[in-house]
């Protein structure tokens, strides 16, 4: 198996997820991964799926069943298929790319949301809408990346907060003594709870997007423990 590496242009939204290019603005990115990819093809033209292969197959392909492509000729379907980055490879490390950053609604100065931009292309286009054309033995042309939640996940969510935080509360109140430390607590729930019961409205208010909601770690979250070495 060999792996290349190609820089190509292509195109991209207005914005991560936005469904128009008004602007008509372009990226370029280096592709660096296997020469040659699989891909099944489904009957209406739709492309299910990619995975490596090599110059044999590419050349003894036949006309029915599965195409082999060279990301030679087609970058950005290959980038788009491949969907990851060559982490080995500083100029692939997504904290080397430029990023947009969004003040959020709520909490401190730096709770913010960030993101690549320009997109990679894999952000910008949406694969599950990629289609081959058996007869012109051409791909299609492909949608812009999809929204994948929206307000009334982001609802769902808060919901599920709100009863966590009246559990966390009810359980504080039934105590005959709480402690100061029992009271600071239920604060730190109250306001977590509030936060939730603000949040659709203060992210809608703001003009941001539901996958840009960020939620604040509850009272009682507590840091993954590191395994410790056993060497």
């Amino acid at each position: 198996m060999v792996n290349i590496i190609q820089t190509f242009t292509y195109k991209i939204p207005d914005d991560y997820t936005e469904q128009t290019s008004v602007n008509d603005s372009s990226a370029s990115f280096t592709y660096r991964g296997p020469q040659f990819l699989e891909l099944h093809v489904n009957k209406d033209g739709s492309v299910g799926g990619a995975k490596e292969a090599d110059a044999e197959m590419y050349a003894m392909q036949n006309e029915n069943g599965d195409i082999v492509i060279s990301a030679h000729d087609h970058p950005l379907e290959a980038a788009v298929l491949w969907g990851s980055l060559a982490m080995d490879s500083s100029d692939q490390d997504s904290a080397a790319f430029p990023h947009k950053t969004i003040n959020l609604p709520d909490g401190g100065d730096d709770h913010v949301f960030k993101y690549p931009w320009p997109p990679f292309p894999w952000k910008a286009y949406e694969a599950s809408s990629l289609t081959w054309n058996s007869s012109t033995k051409s791909f299609g042309s492909m949608d812009w990346h999809q929204p994948w939640t929206n307000w009334g996940n982001i609802g769902a969510q808060a919901n599920g907060i709100i009863e966590r935080a009246n559990e966390a509360i009810a359980e504080v109140d039934a105590k005959e003594s709480p402690s100061d430390s029992d009271t600071a607590y239920k604060a730190a729930w109250v306001a977590y709870k509030t936060e939730a019961e603000n949040k659709v409205q203060a992210y809608m208010g703001a003009g941001l997007k539901p996958h840009e909601v960020s939620w604040t770690h509850s009272p009682d979250w507590q840091p993954a423990a590191i395994p410790e070495d056993s060497a």
